[in-house]
Order: C-alpha cells, then sequence, then structure tokens
C-alpha cells in the first residue's frame, strides 16, 4: 500500500494523491512517461536494496518513511520546463549534473568500488564508475511525478512535509542533511582529473532545472 503524498492546493479539502510507481529500468527504455512540462519528481528505492536492507538503519534512513510497493521515498526534485529532462539526466548523466547521483555514490563507493574525481573546485564525478551507478540506479529506484507550474513551490511543500532523507534544499539544518553535506565536502577533496572531458552520455543531455 502506497502511502500518501499531499499537494498544497489539495490539502485543505482533505484529498491527497496516490503514488503510481514506474521503475527506472522501464524509464531508461522510454522516458515518454514522463511529464515534458514543469512538475516535481519522486525518487524512491526498493527496500531489499543493499542501502535500505542492513541490519543497523543507515544515518540517513528516515524513522517515519514514506513507503509505496515495496520502496522507500529518498528523494525529490522539481524542474520549472521539463521533468522529463531532469529525470534523464538522474538516469543517464553523471554526478556533475545531478545531486541525486552524487548522494547515491557516495553511499555506494565501496559497493560498486567507485573513485571519486574532481572535475573542477566543487563538481566531481565517478568517472567510469558512472556506469556502474546507472546500472545500480536502473536496478533499485522507481519515479512518480505530479505535473504542476509551481514547480518550485510544490517542491519546498514537500521537501518540507515528507522530509525525503536525501534531500538538502530547504532541509539545510537538519542532522541529516548536515551528514550529506559533510560528505560531499569529502569527496570533493578528490583527486582532480580535467584530461577525462564531459562523458559522451553528458554531452547529448539538456538539463532542465
Amino acid at each position: 500500500m502506497c502511502s500518501l503524498i499531499p499537494t498544497p492546493a489539495k490539502r485543505a479539502k482533505g484529498k491527497v494523491k496516490f503514488a503510481m510507481l514506474i521503475a527506472a529500468s522501464q524509464l531508461d527504455y522510454d522516458l515518454n512517461a514522463v511529464p515534458a512540462s514543469a512538475g516535481v519528481y519522486f525518487v524512491y528505492i526498493r527496500e531489499d536494496a543493499s542501502l535500505l536492507c542492513s541490519d543497523a538503519p543507515a544515518f540517513w534512513q528516515s524513522e517515519t518513511p514514506v513507503r509505496c510497493d515495496g520502496h522507500q521515498l529518498v528523494y525529490l526534485g522539481a524542474s520549472g520546463q521539463s521533468v522529463r529532462a531532469r529525470v534523464k539526466c538522474h538516469l543517464r548523466g553523471d554526478s556533475r549534473v545531478s545531486s541525486l547521483r552524487k548522494t547515491l555514490g557516495g553511499l555506494l563507493l565501496r559497493e560498486l568500488c567507485l573513485s571519486p574525481y574532481r572535475s573542477s573546485r566543487t563538481r566531481f564525478h565517478f568517472a567510469d564508475g558512472e556506469e556502474r551507478l546507472t546500472e545500480w540506479i536502473c536496478r533499485n529506484t522507481a519515479y512518480d511525478f505530479i505535473e504542476n507550474p509551481d514547480a518550485f513551490g510544490l517542491e519546498k511543500f514537500l521537501i518540507q512535509s515528507l522530509r525525503p532523507p536525501f534531500n538538502i534544499t530547504h532541509r539545510r539544518h537538519t542532522p541529516v542533511a548536515k551528514d550529506l553535506m559533510r560528505a560531499n565536502w569529502i569527496l570533493r577533496g578528490a583527486p582532480l582529473r580535467r584530461s577525462s572531458g564531459r562523458s559522451p552520455q553528458l554531452s547529448k543531455l539538456h538539463c532542465a532545472s
């Protein structure tokens, strides 16, 4: 059974939206199911994935998680132009253009044998490991979407209401967000690797925010 996700416009009337999850593996083949308009997207991880099924709960796991069909909500984001373009960055881009990939890569460093490399002072990626990260994302994540012209207003409300653990924006004061920011700073200290250039996949993307 899916948790209920409220929307600001309907909250006063007591109406809510049921999550309708689409597996990342399906979207990787066909992104047409994702709206090419402004809105909010939700990212869920399978509850039997390695990140969630360890004996001891990870520091970032929520005490009151939002669940749906064997998945747990970990992140949500918004695009003022095209949700499809933003989701494409998470699925097929690299960590220089996706905070979700950056966070997942940092948490999966050992499991996926990832090595971070800085491409600039503040951006890093996992070089050849990006392909392994993409495979993990396709196996273990699912998505839901809400079309809404006030995408960023809705995003802020939902982050504050649902408290997805991977979201730092609008939650910087929380212990989990502070730990994730510390982890990102550590990864930014990785070796500088300018010669790698832009990945072939990244060069084809137009990542709308």
